[in-house]
């Protein structure tokens, strides 16, 4: 069965402005609740359904939603100054889907990879995650909505309600 959200209430732009970004920011919560966010490479295409990312168990984002699976992803509107923000909860593959995603993922970026005998295809990689984002809801946000966002949308921070 396919995850879903309810998308009574969701504004068509927002769909439209997920199929058009090719990045989104992951903030996740660290202990004392400070926010940490960084760019990942959006290959989903529906963000009413599962997002998923490929990372490595040893990072500040896979520690983090290991204490607190709440997490937002924010992605920039075709307008200016406008972004839609996801809030969800993550969770990890399991390792066989690991194995397949992790191969198509890499092969995507290298495609000249596939043939060379260097390119490591065995699929035993405990290092290897995929972080799976099961939307709660999404809203659209504007630039007032933003403490900063660093010159190259490296970082953004929400603001605090």
């Amino acid at each position: 069965m396919r995850y879903t959200v309810d998308t009574t209430n969701i504004d068509d732009e927002a769909l439209e402005d997920f199929k058009h970004a090719k990045i989104v920011y992951m903030i996740t919560y660290g202990k004392d609740g400070e926010t940490h966010s960084r760019p990942m490479t959006n290959f989903n295409e529906d963000p009413t359904h599962e997002i998923w990312f490929p990372s490595y168990r040893e990072t500040q984002k896979v520690l983090d939603i290991e204490e607190n699976p709440e997490v937002a992803l924010l992605y920039p509107g075709v307008k200016r100054d406008s972004f839609d923000e996801i809030q969800g909860k993550a969770s990890f593959a399991d390792r066989q889907v690991v194995e397949e995603k992790w191969v198509w993922w890499y092969l995507y970026w290298h495609p000249e990879m596939k043939d060379y005998f260097w390119f490591d295809q065995t699929k035993d990689h405990p290092e290897r995650v995929i972080i799976n984002v099961k939307p709660n809801n999404i809203k659209k946000l504007d630039r007032r909505d933003i403490d900063w966002v660093e010159e190259t949308y490296s970082t953004v921070v929400l603001r605090k309600k």
